[in-house]
């Protein structure tokens, strides 16, 4: 397989989710609300749009333990097969080594989000109001430190504003399923009557990098159907 074309299909796997998932994000920050997004979901989305750069990774990771994988990929799927009954054992366990670590990051990373909101499109103040109004609703008697609302010297729940993004990050700090739930439907209450960001400073550069990987990897695509046309 030379590797123009190799490359060409890298750029396919890897760029398409990618650009998909900047364009909905995008999205997101032109809606007349604020749209609130679990945690947890949030990441699934993060994660679908980094698909092809994970699987491409496992790639990487047999190029560096394993210099003989790259000499297959110039070659022929006669030479990948050779390669496999000479290898195939040490690239498994290769492979399922690097399944087993982004495994675990992800599900590391989502047990820690399972109690976050990302909401976007909201101004900073818009977000901190957004915030003290639902715990007021789910009634709680708070007192607002820094980022984070606390109730009886302990932390309820914090809020990190960007700016640049357009989006607010909330942590829920209780254990009581029952206030998260509450807290949960008054949070999405509230953002659903807030006002917009308005204009937000990352959304033309995302929707410029979208296009521009769509437009890439599209051009990649048509390099592979034209490469593997068969010449009169």
């Amino acid at each position: 397989m030379p590797y123009v074309i190799l490359i060409c299909l890298t750029a396919v796997v890897c760029l398409i989710p990618t650009s998909l998932y900047l364009r909905v994000i995008a999205a997101m920050n032109r809606r007349p609300h604020p749209v609130v997004v679990a945690g947890g979901w949030d990441f699934v989305g993060l994660v679908a749009g980094l698909y092809g750069w994970i699987v491409c990774g496992g790639c990487v990771w047999l190029l560096v333990y394993d210099r003989h994988f790259i000499s297959l990929l110039g070659g022929d799927f006669a030479a990948i097969r050779t390669g496999w009954a000479m290898r195939g054992t040490t690239w498994t366990m290769l492979v399922l080594l690097y399944l087993m670590a982004v495994g675990l990051w992800i599900a590391v990373v989502t047990g820690y989000r399972l109690r976050t909101w990302t909401i976007y499109n909201i101004a900073p103040q818009t977000a901190t109001e957004v915030v003290e109004s639902a715990l007021h609703d789910a009634g709680w008697a708070v007192m607002r430190r820094g980022e984070s609302w606390w109730s009886s010297d302990k932390a309820i729940c914090t809020c990190r504003v960007y700016p640049a993004s357009g989006a607010a990050v909330v942590i829920w700090h209780g254990r009581e399923p029952v206030l998260y739930k509450e807290f949960e439907r008054h949070l999405r209450q509230r953002a659903a009557m807030a006002p917009p960001a308005g204009a937000v400073p990352a959304y033309p550069w995302l929707m410029a990098l979208a296009r521009g990987m769509a437009i890439f990897a599209v051009t990649c695509l048509f390099l592979v159907i034209y490469a593997m046309i068969p010449a009169r």
